[in-house]
């Protein structure tokens, strides 16, 4: 009986290492292949809504301005009065008087007034980049980058870009009142030269 009970014994202890070792190999194949077995597990997808493609170029990239935010921040540009960069370039002429100020208000809310009508709207922009969008991107492309654009993600970054502009504008215009200014006291200067020589 002692023969047998230990040859019984150590067919157990094979039986039982190759389970753990055929566990080991299924366990290690079902890991490595985890995205073939259940697709879509464990990627990072991003759903777009309410996107139907048309196959029509200048359709997709007013789409493509219209999600991205493009035609919304081009009306918001022009819809400033221009009050900040006014502001600014006031500040850095302390020497204008209350008289001076006043022409200088409605000459600049004219002028602003004027630059507005003289820019192109926004039908008459898409008309002057649809060569150019055309040249470089292909229908197709545009319709993935709607998709891309479309998303949850994309669209909350739009909205918070709109945000950070807002802040943002003020900061630029008071830098290109500036540099207008420099401009203006360069030319001033200038002007003042040759009419002294």
């Amino acid at each position: 009986m002692g023969a047998t009970d230990k040859a019984s014994r150590s067919r157990s202890t094979e039986i039982i290492i190759a389970a753990i070792g055929l566990a080991g190999v299924l366990a290690t194949a079902t890991i490595s292949n985890w995205d073939k077995i259940l697709p879509g597990r464990g990627v990072v997808t991003a759903t777009y809504q309410g996107y139907q493609p048309t196959g029509n170029f200048e359709t997709e990239l007013r789409y493509f301005l219209e999600i991205t935010g493009t035609r919304k921040q081009f009306e918001e540009d022009w819809k400033s009065d221009g009050a900040e960069f006014k502001k600014a370039f006031l500040s850095q002429n302390p020497e204008i008087s209350a008289e001076k100020f006043k022409q200088f208000n409605k000459e600049f809310d004219e002028g602003f007034e004027a630059a507005k009508k003289a820019m192109p709207t926004f039908d008459e922009r898409v008309a002057i980049i649809l060569p150019v969008y055309s040249k470089y991107y292909s229908v197709a492309d545009l319709q993935k980058l709607i998709k891309l654009h479309s998303t949850e993600d994309m669209q909350n970054m739009f909205k918070l870009q709109t945000l950070i502009n807002k802040e943002l504008d003020p900061i630029w215009e008071r830098k290109m009142a500036e540099a207008m200014d420099k401009i203006i006291r360069h030319s001033e200067e200038k002007l003042k030269e040759n009419v002294t020589k």
